[in-house]
């Protein structure tokens, strides 16, 4: 096997059970996607506690409006790989 053809396999296998190993991998098991779906969810979840913690405070330091706007992109990003693996299960 060609040195490139096994970094993709490693590749593979640090993903499996993520939602990126589920998008990157054409013969996902039903598990997998279940796997793949709660992982987003839980990225999301935490990403959406740590933003809610920025407004609880008025008094205390904040992130730049920068550092949240990139926040609420990547749960936008998380959100629509959920819906993602929603929509395109495994046949």
């Amino acid at each position: 096997m060609s040195s490139t053809g096994t970094e993709q396999k490693t590749a593979e296998r640090r993903v499996i059970g993520t939602p990126e190993g589920f998008m990157n991998t054409e013969n996902a098991h039903p598990v997998d996607l279940h796997d793949a779906l709660n992982c987003v969810l839980q990225r999301a979840r935490s990403t959406t506690i740590l933003l809610s913690t920025q407004f609880e405070d008025p008094e205390a330091d904040r992130c730049n409006d920068d550092i949240i706007a990139n926040v609420i992109w990547s749960l936008q990003g998380q959100i629509e790989q959920a819906l993602k693996l929603a929509e395109n299960p495994p046949t």
